[in-house]
């Protein structure tokens, strides 16, 4: 029998994330989300939040390509709306930056996401850290900066 643990030299932790969250924001708990916060003066209707999760998967996999799937995937909604991507890089790294609009029951909704690929310290995989911002469509606005600001705050590093 061979014992097998994570993080291990084989299987190494997920990479390590910072962010600045902006002032007037808290943090929550999330299920799924690495780091979560919210926007304490949101409007009563809809929580303006910002959600990061990570993702491992194989080290072959580019940023543009994931960026694809997640439209192919997204656009299976019939409430989802593209409102532009871009390429860029986030703290050294490619990245794929999407705005997006989708509705949720009565509500329109504006998402900023941004995709980084982080390889892991053996190379043999990558790790896929996902930053999703969401707000009310009508306080998009305001928001939008805050979101970018939030993209160019990430810190991304291996584990280790």
């Amino acid at each position: 029998m061979t014992a097998a643990a994570f993080p291990s030299e084989r299987f190494p932790d997920l990479c390590r994330i910072s962010i600045d969250i902006p002032d007037g924001w808290a943090l929550d708990d999330v299920p799924g989300a690495f780091i979560a916060a919210f926007d304490l003066s949101s409007p009563a209707y809809f929580r303006t939040n910002a959600l990061v999760a990570v993702t491992r998967t194989v080290s072959s996999l580019s940023v543009e390509a994931c960026s694809e799937q997640f439209l192919v995937d997204a656009e299976a909604d019939p409430t989802f709306t593209s409102l532009g991507e871009e390429l860029a890089v986030v703290d050294g790294r490619p990245a794929a930056l999407r705005l997006q609009s989708r509705r949720v029951q009565a509500l329109e909704l504006f998402q900023a996401q941004a995709l980084i690929l982080v390889p892991t310290a053996t190379g043999a995989s990558a790790d896929l850290v996902q930053l999703h911002a969401t707000c009310a469509a009508d306080v998009s606005e305001v928001n939008a900066p805050r979101f970018r600001d939030l993209i160019d705050s990430l810190t991304l590093a291996p584990a280790g």
